[in-house]
């Protein structure tokens, strides 16, 4: 029988910010306490936490990371209130700062496309802007200087050219057309999602203009045929396993299969376009967040419990990171700045 590794954080709380996982597939980065930890992803040992100062008294926030699209060996640690931290992330170096004169919202990397900065002004308007060479000096072009509503639930294609966000009451999706900067919102109806449910999730697929929909009644609703086409309402087919509501859904990086969870405890992987899921169950608690890696054969999910599970493609569990009480664990050593 395998052995299971199963490894402490430390302290602070992963399961609020999505994990990231390198262009080589090597490592998984979490989002701490004012540090972002780099987890190597074959044994579950953390490499070291970066961003971090013992030493310094000030309150840092960190909302968000990316890989570096210029340089994949880079790391892009976003803080709230404005400054991005761009560090190599195997030997621990700050490489330069970035500060942006708004508060950052969230973050994303589009390989040969740029950075993209969900930000908020003074004013509390959203924006979209994208930094295109991640410099000293870079600065963001505006996209959108004034978003409808604070973003959530946000994902990119995979060229870059589009971008799909939900309300916060999950009534109204937004998709972004980044090459004519165009908006298009869409009213959730009966029509376009028969119960009338509320989204909980949403993620655009990597090459195709399709959407998945994760909803408040546990259905995932598949979106064709209306992104860029004259159709004022999408082709909709739907997936249903999960009887709670879709808390987080991912696709595998060549979109062949849609990863789900929620409150089951259980990840569903199913055969896109097709009604045939497995599962991994008995993950110990809700699934939070969700994704796959660029070599498709891991998944990492994070949980309500403060857990992190990295996952076969086999959806054979490979590690288990936290989600247990320190006490039972031996005396560590601490983690290595």
């Amino acid at each position: 029988m395998k052995k299971l590794n199963i490894r402490q954080f430390g302290i602070g709380t992963i399961m609020k910010y999505r994990p990231l996982i390198s262009s080589d597939s090597k490592y998984v980065f979490t989002i701490g306490d004012a540090c972002v930890y780099v987890w190597i992803a074959k044994t579950g040992e953390c490499l070291r936490l970066i961003n971090h100062n013992s030493n310094s008294t000030d309150q840092i926030n960190i909302v968000a990371i990316a890989i570096n699209p210029n340089n994949q060996l880079q790391l892009c640690i976003a803080e709230q209130n404005g400054i991005i931290n761009v560090w190599d992330y195997e030997d621990g170096i700050l490489i330069h700062t970035i500060k942006v004169e708004m508060e950052i919202i969230d973050l994303y990397s589009i390989v040969n496309s740029g950075l993209y900065l969900f930000v908020k002004n003074t004013k509390n308007v959203y924006s979209l802007s994208r930094i295109e060479s991640i410099r000293h000096k870079s600065s963001p072009i505006v996209l959108f200087d004034k978003l409808p509503c604070l973003p959530k639930a946000i994902s990119f294609d995979k060229k870059g050219e589009l971008c799909v966000f939900i309300n916060v009451d999950g009534t109204i999706i937004y998709i972004l057309n980044l090459i004519n900067n165009q908006i298009k919102n869409i009213l959730i109806t009966k029509k376009n999602l028969s119960y009338h449910d509320k989204i909980t999730c949403a993620q655009i697929h990597p090459n195709e203009e399709s959407i998945a929909l994760g909803t408040q009644s546990g259905r995932i609703a598949l979106w064709y045929n209306f992104i860029n086409s004259t159709n004022k309402e999408p082709t909709v087919s739907y997936l249903h396993w999960h009887s709670l509501p879709v808390l987080c859904l991912a696709f595998s990086v060549d979109g062949s299969y849609l990863l789900s969870g929620g409150h089951e405890c259980v990840l569903v992987k199913w055969l896109y376009r097709k009604s045939e899921p497995t599962f991994r169950p008995r993950l110990g608690a809700p699934i939070i967040h969700v994704t796959s890696s660029s070599d498709q054969t891991f998944y990492v999910s994070t949980h309500s419990d403060n857990s992190l599970h990295i996952i076969g493609s086999n959806l054979s569990i490979q590690q288990t990171i936290g989600g247990i009480n320190h006490m039972f664990l031996p005396q560590q050593a601490s983690l290595p700045a």
